[in-house]
């Protein structure tokens, strides 16, 4: 995250909430094997779902897309092996087929029955296991089993992060495609419970303030990071399950006296890799009370790890520079989640500084969601964080060590949900959310006069009073559009 001045800026490269910064060192040498946090092996589902076992004893990948392999066309990248391309059964041998995804394969299935271990509803056509009544896109998704993803503490649907962007309603086929399932999966739906009242799909901003200390020159530094997700909410008998999946993330500096966004000097950006490659959130309630205002009611609370692998996340450790120079085995479960081909988690720093840092993280979420009417939820974000940064180009902005605590003004991190049409998109969220897409894929956010309504209140739309002109507005109206 940006700061106010360069010594600021070294130990601000945190992402804090439901995001950090942190990772490997960068001066002399590169990083090597165990001592420097790589993961050792002995067969390749040690290295699952992100690489293979390499002959020395360590996960790594020959490929992460098919130009890696070299000729173009000539070889695909298949599982992080570079293997020959086919364009049809003839250019394979006898007993395999040319998948659908450009390679030759063994087949998957000879009957119906051996599709079965996925779903009774697949079928074997062409040695591919396919589910007819749904509809492949042309968009690439990597498809792990739900035992894979649970290898990692995500959902069992962790592949289908490749396919939400567009909706709920796509998930990733075996066959590596997203598939259109036409319909959103909202869970049993029953109507004389008061769960079902609830179940649809919500757009939703998540924001988790922060106060750093410990820092040279100031006494401390507030930070916020805001999440932008698209959410679905299943019934399950009495109560339902939230699915968060992130469909953008930005953080800044604030100045908490004046409500003012501060990012003069530089700011923190989380790329791309690092949005799409993080967990699907999951939240339930057990007995969901009637959908009327002021209704109350309490979530589970949910553990994401990032940047590496580990299999309590509320109780193990993190990896830290001092354990990955005295070779500790806790900085072997480190990996580079957001596949970038660098150590851990990557997040930059631009501006008038500019650094490359990597991090592990891990954070929890909990909300006692309140109704407001049929169509917003709100709650307080009851956030907990711990996190080290591993590393960074260049090195004299890496923080070893920092504090951070939530901000004392509670309610600047909270969780607050719109419901969208079933249909809706990341897309939806971010024009709910008053963002737009700019040519280069990126996002923009509203003007920075306009960020105090937004993200510094629990007020969902309003009305608001402008302290310029004194007139009533309403978010929903987007007055920035109107200027």
């Amino acid at each position: 995250m940006p700061v106010r001045t360069i010594m600021i800026l070294s130990f601000l490269a945190v992402l804090v909430g439901t995001l950090t910064t942190a990772c490997s060192k960068s001066d002399g040498d590169a990083l090597g094997l165990s001592s420097k946090g790589l993961v050792g092996c002995t067969q390749d589902s040690d290295c699952s779902p992100m690489g293979f076992c390499g002959a020395d004893g360590f996960c790594q990948a020959e490929c992460r897309v098919a130009l890696d392999c070299g000729e173009e066309g000539a070889f695909v990248c298949l599982e992080y092996h570079c293997v020959p391309s086919c364009t049809e059964k003839s250019q394979c041998t006898e007993e395999q087929i040319c998948h659908p995804k450009g390679y030759c394969s063994e087949p998957e299935c000879e009957q119906d029955e051996d599709c079965f271990a996925l779903s009774e509803d697949f079928e074997c056509e062409g040695g591919l296991c396919i589910m007819p009544a749904v509809k492949l896109t042309d968009w690439e998704c990597q498809y792990r089993t739900p035992e894979e993803c649970n290898d990692y503490k995500w959902v069992d649907f962790c592949a289908d992060r490749a396919c939400l962007e567009h909706g709920w309603r796509y998930s990733c086929n075996p066959v590596g495609t997203c598939q259109d399932n036409k319909e959103v999966d909202l869970g049993e739906i029953d109507e004389s419970k008061h769960a079902s009242a609830y179940a649809g799909v919500w757009g939703a901003v998540l924001t988790t303030a922060v106060r750093n200390k410990g820092l040279p020159m100031v006494p401390y530094q507030d930070t916020v990071s805001t999440h932008l997700m698209l959410v679905r909410i299943q019934q399950e008998g009495e109560g339902f399950v939230t699915h968060s999946y992130l469909c953008n993330l930005w953080i800044d500096n604030f100045n908490a006296d004046k409500d003012e966004i501060n990012n003069s000097l530089a700011r923190m950006q989380v790329p791309l890799a690092y949005i799409r490659n993080v967990a699907i959130l999951e939240h339930r309630v057990e007995q969901a009370p009637e959908m009327a205002p002021g209704a109350i009611m309490e979530t589970s609370r949910f553990w994401e790890a990032r940047g590496i692998k580990l299999d309590d996340i509320e109780n193990e450790e993190l990896c830290t520079m001092k354990k990955i120079d005295d070779g500790h085995p806790d900085c072997d479960k480190v990996w580079d989640q957001d596949l970038d081909g660098k150590f851990s988690m990557t997040t930059n720093m631009t501006g008038l500084l500019e650094a490359e840092i990597y991090s592990n993280q891990k954070w929890s979420s909990q909300f006692n969601l309140e109704v407001i009417d049929e169509n917003h939820l709100m709650s307080i974000a009851d956030t907990t964080n711990a996190q080290f940064q591993l590393g960074g180009v260049p090195d004299t902005m890496v923080a070893p060590s920092f504090t951070t605590q939530a901000h004392v003004d509670a309610d600047r991190s909270y969780f607050r949900l719109k419901r969208l049409d079933e249909a809706a998109t990341c897309a939806d969220v971010l024009e709910e959310a008053g963002m737009q897409l700019t040519g280069t894929g990126e996002t923009e956010a509203i003007p920075e006069e306009w960020y105090r309504y937004l993200r510094f209140t629990m007020h969902l739309q309003g009305p608001w009073t402008d302290p310029d002109s004194e007139e009533k507005f309403y978010l929903e109206d987007k007055p920035w559009e109107k200027d």
